[in-house]
């Protein structure tokens, strides 16, 4: 049974996909500026919830410097034509600025969306999407893709440690590239041909047959947390569409 303080795996992709959309836009914060600056602290809220504090901890930091960064700067960033004297100085400052505010936007989306995939099981997600009937022939390649980044990662490691022990790490990386990149590209492709081949195959070998229904020992359902914050993110849809047809 589902704790009523647990939330679903459903949840999260809509409050991603709310989060990754509404805020890269700035409809709602001209029209309903509070409601706009409540999304950002949604992240922290999921993840107390989920007794990830060293996660809430993080997230924390990062999106309070930038909000800081971005709101009190002392640099005129909407004008930056006193600059055009110093081309180079302008260019760096408005690449600067655009990251600033680039990062600020897509950092609730990317931090959910990290938490997803690192402590949400691959059955759950699964289950979770046969749920909300998504066929089969999307649900693998999703499966595939959630399984490939941590394997990769740990490839990875393993080709880094092969090219240290070859020698071709730190000053030799730079003094010896094409040498380097020759030790690392062509590991590297095989094993990701390798790597998408064996999660295609076990995949299959564990059920994820496209033509056939998949049983689960598992049992998702929504709270009523969920509910709260699928209906939180209801408004704010909303809200945006509102703001977006009525510009201020």
């Amino acid at each position: 049974m589902q704790s009523y303080l647990s939330i679903d795996v459903r949840t999260k992709i809509v409050l991603i996909i709310t989060l990754g959309t509404i805020l890269v836009t700035r409809y709602l914060e001209q029209s309903f500026n509070i409601w706009y600056w409540t999304l950002f602290v949604l992240p922290i809220l999921v993840f107390l919830i989920e007794k990830q504090f060293k996660e809430a901890l993080i997230y924390s930091l990062l999106i309070g410097s930038l909000i800081f960064l971005v709101k009190y700067q002392s640099i005129d960033f909407s004008n930056l034509t006193y600059l055009k004297d110093k081309p180079i100085l302008m260019s760096v400052l408005t690449i600067l600025v655009f990251m600033l505010f680039f990062s600020l936007r897509i950092l609730p989306s990317f931090a959910l969306g990290y938490h997803l995939i690192k402590s949400t099981e691959i059955n759950e997600i699964i289950l979770a999407l046969q749920k909300i009937k998504i066929p089969m022939l999307f649900i693998i390649p999703i499966v595939v893709i959630f399984r490939f980044f941590p394997t990769f990662r740990e490839e990875r490691k393993s080709i880094a440690m092969a090219m240290k022990m070859r020698g071709l790490s730190g000053s030799n990386f730079i003094f010896h590239p094409l040498e380097s990149i020759h030790f690392l590209l062509i590991p590297l492709v095989m094993s990701l041909i390798r790597i998408a081949d064996d999660l295609s195959i076990a995949a299959m070998t564990k059920g994820l047959s496209i033509h056939q229904p998949r049983t689960n020992m598992l049992e998702v359902q929504l709270s009523i947390l969920d509910y709260l914050i699928i209906s939180f993110c209801c408004i704010t849809w909303v809200l945006f569409i509102y703001a977006w047809m009525n510009p201020v």
